[in-house]
């Protein structure tokens, strides 16, 4: 499992893993900033879009790209909780 999530770090975190979270750089520190602000405007806009499509009752039209943008609006969520906790918290 450790090596698992070390390769995950490595592939979408290398600066961050790199550096130690006792010590992060001022730039560093900025990146994750910016990571986690993405992630939670792309939840948001995506949980927007969830309440205007039940709100109107457009299920019908595009249903399939609508699955997959609320699954990936829940995914970043998701994924910016364990960021907050990680390098946060």
């Amino acid at each position: 499992m450790e090596r698992w999530r070390k390769l995950w770090h490595t592939l979408w975190y290398p600066s961050l893993y790199l550096e130690r979270r006792k010590n992060p750089t001022t730039a560093t520190r900025i990146m994750r900033y910016i990571g986690v602000f993405i992630l939670l405007i792309y939840a948001v806009i995506l949980i927007g879009a969830l309440g205007l499509i039940v709100h109107f009752q457009m299920f019908s039209i595009n249903f399939l790209w609508t699955a997959l943008g609320l699954a990936g609006g829940v995914f970043s969520a998701i994924a910016a909780i364990f960021y907050l906790r990680r390098y946060f918290l």
